[in-house]
């Protein structure tokens, strides 16, 4: 089960110096109350004379981190309250049963994985917490259900499957915790409880209930019966849905009285034990040393579909010391289950399992991870809100599809892939080439009595030589690439660029193909991913003309702000318009185009024409030379009435 660990925020010396202090001033006082919670003690030895102050009768060391309890804490004989939760307990003195006015003990959110022979004997314990601690059924004494003083009894969090009959004797208890055990079965004794007011079966494998428990009064006000969380069969869960006063007459029922004898005699196979987790939760998981392999399912329940979340992830990272465990996948519980045992019944062996300590999650259905273990481990649920490599994705894929068709044209792109293809299929002819020093009736018996498994075997043998030979042989990989690139790139040079328009048209349509296939691939919300592939293609099936009326209605809605030239500003504008105007009517008067005699006999200087034509100016130096005497005589406002006089004259 998981187990939370101490916590502090304060120094060591600062601790331990509060320790002290709390200590000495009780003493002083005769205080019969001591509370010492989260002072970072770690054992008792570290708190000088407690086990001398008898006077003492609470004692609050919860939030610590102490991992034993000596057997003279039983010498505290006025003790009435002992609160040692959330510490790192792995095991009790057997004097500590012995304490005459012990009434509350609390030992919750511990390490214990067993209790002492004789824990049963407390003369006069009322309350016993026992929650969120690694406890199993026969982690219990034998006198443990003998405590006939005792009213509440919790032991939820743990890992019991069967409740002992001798639940029978504790005639007084009215609370009894059993949330998020393994319980597969209630015993029918539960119903001689005739005093429990609160039974939590919350978070169980309970898929039926004993009759009996219809004799408890546990539909009044001041009654707590909690059974959520469980797989009921059909007519259990039928009568939850209109209540427990419902339910407890069902039980009572000769009807219900056959369909429990039925179950018991074919009991419907039970739920494999698992845990939802929450978003961002690590759950620490500590097995039992003493058992076998463990298999403990973690479920993620996914969360709805919105557009804000179409690039979200949800990775389950493991964090287990070694590779000593076995994973298995599944949409359900039962699927996991179902999946553990054909692994377990089956006499192949799993040659090809895949184990990887960060999984990846649908985040919007619910995936299950089952781990098989006998070592504690740990595992961690993070939600990625934006995942900035799903983004870097989309956009690869969308510049990909836009980009299509220059890189189909592109020089340099047909032999990166000529370089890349060639290196690749060089890989694959060497591969051919030492299959051929294999004897291939042997390799074809093994395959065919093997079957594909031991294909798959290879198959994973090989990728992980590679993956060594990467790393050790760095060098020559190099080389090797090298070598290969450059054979590559000569073929490629050769034969040259693709040049036919059909094999060029192939080329940008794969392109396409794979930038929407990325586009698809970069999101988990499929809906929203194929939302953005129509978009692209509208965008590049639709005429430009409609692509542009909403810019072309926004500009004659809000027209843009007319900018005036300075004079500065429109004489050059004038002077270059004019160079490029003259040379564009040189440029069509040398062309085919032009007819040349039509346009001589339009023209009063021929001479001067064809002079323009030859690249001459078409002013000449007395124009010039009388258009800038005229300018310096002008006043600076009638600029623009000269220009315009001078352009008539022309």
């Amino acid at each position: 089960m998981a187990t939370a660990p101490s916590v502090s925020c304060l120094p060591h010396n600062a601790k331990m110096s509060k320790a002290k202090k709390v200590l000495d001033e009780a003493r002083e006082i005769q205080n019969p109350e001591l509370d010492l919670f989260d002072k970072n003690v770690s054992t008792f030895e570290e708190m000088t004379g407690l086990l001398n102050m008898t006077y003492i009768t609470r004692l609050t060391l919860s939030h610590n981190a102490i991992k034993s309890v000596p057997p003279g804490l039983a010498n505290l004989s006025n003790l009435e309250i002992i609160n040692l939760a959330n510490n790192q307990i792995e095991e009790l003195p057997l004097s500590l049963s012995s304490m005459p006015k012990l009434r509350i003990l609390n030992l919750s959110i511990n390490k214990l994985y067993s209790l002492p022979r004789g824990f049963g004997a407390f003369p006069v314990l009322e309350v016993l917490d026992l929650t969120y601690n690694n406890l199993k059924e026969d982690a219990l004494p034998g006198n443990f259900f003998l405590m006939g003083t005792l009213r509440a009894l919790y032991l939820g969090d743990n890992d019991f499957e069967y409740l002992p009959p001798e639940i029978k004797n504790l005639k007084n208890l009215e609370i009894l915790g059993l949330r998020e055990n393994d319980l597969l079965e209630l015993p029918k004794e539960i119903g001689e409880l005739t005093r429990l007011k609160e039974l939590h079966l919350q978070g169980n494998r309970l898929t039926f209930l004993p009759p009996d428990l219809g004799q408890l009064d546990m539909s009044s006000n001041k009654a707590a019966f909690r059974l959520e969380g469980n797989k009921w069969i059909p007519p259990i869960a039928d009568q939850l849905q209109l209540g427990i006063s419902h339910l407890q007459d069902y039980l009572k029922s000769e009807t219900y009285r056959i369909t429990y004898n039925r179950c018991l005699t074919n009991k419907p196979e039970a739920p494999p034990p698992f845990h939802y987790l929450e978003q961002n939760e690590v759950f620490k998981f500590n097995p039992n040393p003493y058992s076998n392999r463990q298999l403990y399912i973690y479920c993620y329940q996914g969360t709805p579909k919105y557009v804000i979340h179409v690039w979200q992830s949800v990775l389950l990272k493991i964090d287990h010391s070694t590779q000593d465990y076995n994973q298995f996948d599944g949409n359900t519980p039962e699927q996991v289950q179902q999946e553990y045992v054909d692994q377990r019944h089956s006499w192949s062996i799993n040659l090809f399992a895949i184990k990887s300590k960060s999984i990846k999650l649908n985040p919007f259905n619910c995936s299950c991870v089952g781990i098989e273990s006998r070592d504690a481990y740990s595992v961690h649920l993070q939600v990625i809100r934006v995942d900035l490599w799903r983004i870097l994705a989309a956009s690869l894929g969308v510049m990909l599809f836009f980009s299509a068709a220059s890189l189909s044209r592109n020089t340099l792109f047909h032999y990166l892939c000529g370089i890349s293809f060639g290196i690749c299929a060089s890989f694959l002819i060497l591969i051919y080439l030492i299959s051929k020093l294999f004897p291939r009736k042997t390799l074809m018996y093994g395959v065919i009595g093997a079957g594909w498994t031991i294909v798959i075997y290879f198959l994973q043998i090989m990728c992980d030589n590679i993956k060594l030979i990467t790393s050790t042989y760095q060098a020559y990989v190099i080389w090797y690439t090298v070598i290969t690139g450059a054979i590559s790139f000569v073929l490629c040079y050769r034969w040259g660029p693709v040049q036919n328009p059909r094999t060029i048209t192939l080329i940008k349509w794969t392109l396409q193909l794979m930038g929407l296939v990325t586009i698809y691939l970069s999101s988990c919300f499929q809906e929203a991913a194929m939302g953005q592939i129509i978009l692209l293609l509208l965008m590049a099936g639709l005429p430009k003309r409609w692509l542009n009326a909403p810019l072309m209605y926004w500009k004659k809605k809000f027209p843009p702000k007319v900018k005036l030239l300075t004079n500065e500003e429109y004489y050059m504008q004038g002077v270059s318009e004019t160079t490029k105007a003259l040379e564009e009517l040189r440029q069509f008067c040398s062309s085919p185009n032009c007819n040349q005699w039509k346009t001589a006999l339009k023209v009063k200087d021929v001479k001067r024409f064809a002079s323009f034509v030859e690249g001459n100016s078409h002013l000449t130096d007395e124009e010039i030379l009388e258009y800038e005497t005229s300018i310096q005589y002008r006043p600076f406002a009638d600029e623009e009435d000269s220009v315009i006089t001078s352009d008539e004259g022309w």
